[in-house]
């Protein structure tokens, strides 16, 4: 699913909750930071990779962090190899999630 806005990507998603949330952290709307956090509230295992290629972003970032939040940056431009690389590590079920579905 595309959205092309904060505003969209929570609409969409609530009709149909994601697996992964790839977004940039600057948005129209409200920050990728902001749209983040709030579905990670909806979908707490939802997986997210945030982009951005401005520096600024470091703040914002810091102040996600002391909230609580941890989410991975990865830095414009990426590497269609390497997006796909960290697409296929966050959807990887971890060692405690795979052990619990075999159950």
């Amino acid at each position: 699913m595309t959205a092309y806005d904060g505003n969209g990507a929570l609409e969409t998603a609530l009709l149909t909750p994601p697996e992964l949330l790839i977004t940039d952290v600057v948005l129209p709307g409200m920050s990728g930071i902001e749209l983040a956090i709030t579905l990670k509230r909806i979908f707490p295992d939802l997986k997210i990779l945030l982009f951005s290629g401005q520096a600024s972003t470091a703040d914002l970032l810091t102040s996600a962090k002391r909230e609580g939040h941890h989410f991975t940056l990865l830095s414009k431009p990426v590497h269609p190899r390497d997006l796909l690389a960290r697409v296929s590590d966050s959807l990887k079920p971890r060692a405690g999630q795979a052990a619990a579905a075999s159950n």
